[in-house]
């Protein structure tokens, strides 16, 4: 059963919860306006902590978080050496650049665990300074996310998306994973997508071909988003989810071919959405949408409203294939490319979905210039099948 709850002005979370003693958290936080960034961090983290100590998390349970900040530069370096340093050895974190459009400078992702029978058995490993993933274990499954994948070593956005593929692909091998059998989800951040954005997409639609990606297999549900790395030079940057433990049938390729084409049919690589069963629930993974139609053309150019309720209707008919609507959300992110907009889109979503519902507002361009919205997220539904309970 999914539960979402509002617990203050800046938080809300959603709580999925099993009978075979998994809980999952997601969980959405803003910081309050304050005269200093450090401020606003320390502000931000009381009440992070506060939450823990009134729902009964701990730390332990903490298993991914992505800070979104107004500026990189000086912000990824203030949240390392701040009070959310101490629960970095918990969980893979993940810094980008992309200005929250509502509260303070910086606002907070997380995603956490309970399992009532027993500890998470949990491995974090940091690559470098801010390259880090974190080994979730269960009986059934292994949850692996890596986060903050970027590179530097070459000028050009193609060789560097190709570069930050096979560093993920090589940190797989080590886990006896690949990108073709266990990556679910990722997020790709791109320095100026609006001129960057094409060479991103070809670089990685050869990379999936060289790994047995297609459309007879399969893609990965995604995100590519306009957003500032933390790393200097680099003008790409990935977050990515992967599992060990499925199989090919338990992924589903979600469609709604009467509102939305096959990406493939514009020339990107990327599911729509995917299907994950496992024996106790599915998770619903939702690409970044927008306001597209059945042939890939974009839909009300220059109408925010428009384009908002379009994009929630794609949404709302992926998860209808499913059997699934917005009361089975999780949380939204929402990306705008104007902030003057912000205003219009909170209340056209407020109106559509659960009022407790985790949502993320962010200042960040679309792929296309003329998609002025774009909105990602996790729907859980109850499953009942013979696939290994999750976790």
């Amino acid at each position: 059963m999914l539960g979402h709850f509002r617990y203050d002005e800046n938080i809300n979370y959603s709580v999925f919860s099993s009978g075979n003693g998994t809980d999952e958290y997601f969980i959405t936080a803003a910081s309050s306006v304050n005269s200093s960034f450090s401020g606003e961090l320390t502000g931000l983290y009381k009440s992070f902590i506060s939450l823990f100590i009134n729902t009964g998390l701990c730390p332990e349970n903490i298993v991914f978080l992505r800070f979104y900040t107004d500026d990189i530069s000086s912000g990824k370096d203030g949240i390392l050496n701040s009070l959310f340093g101490s629960l970095f050895t918990e969980c893979a974190v993940s810094v980008i650049q992309q200005a929250p459009l509502f509260g303070g400078g910086i606002s907070l992702f997380a995603y956490c665990i309970i399992r009532k029978s027993d500890a998470l058995q949990k491995e974090k490993q940091n690559y470098n300074a801010w390259q880090n993933s974190i080994s979730v274990k269960g009986k059934n499954y292994e949850l692996f996310w890596t986060a903050n994948f970027y590179s530097a070593a070459s000028p050009n956005v193609y060789q560097q998306t190709t570069q930050v593929f096979q560093t993920l692909t090589e940190t797989l091998g080590q886990k006896n994973m690949t990108l073709l059998d266990n990556t679910l989800r990722t997020w790709i951040y791109v320095d100026d997508i609006d001129s960057n954005y094409s060479a991103m997409t070809d670089a990685r639609k050869k990379y999936f071909l060289e790994q047995g990606l297609n459309s007879k297999t399969r893609y990965i549900a995604s995100t590519g988003i306009n957003g500032k790395p933390l790393k200097e030079n680099s003008l790409v940057m990935m977050d990515a989810l992967s599992i060990g433990g499925l199989t090919k049938e338990q992924l589903i390729r979600m469609e709604a071919p009467n509102h939305l084409c096959p990406t493939i049919n514009y020339g990107v690589t990327f599911e729509r959405g995917t299907r994950v069963r496992y024996g106790d629930r599915s998770h619903l993974l939702i690409s970044g949408t927008a306001s597209i139609d059945k042939n890939g053309n974009t839909l009300y150019k220059g109408d925010i409203a428009k384009q908002t309720l379009q994009t929630l209707e794609n949404i709302k008919a992926l998860l209808h294939g499913q059997n699934a609507g917005f009361g089975d959300l999780a949380y939204f992110i929402v990306y705008l490319r104007n902030k003057s907009d912000k205003d219009i889109v909170r209340k056209i979503i407020s109106d559509e979905t659960e009022n407790a519902l985790p949502v993320l507002f962010v200042e960040g361009a679309v792929c296309r210039p003329d998609w002025l919205v774009e909105i990602e997220g996790i729907a859980i539904i109850e499953d009942r099948n013979g696939f290994g309970e999750f976790l």
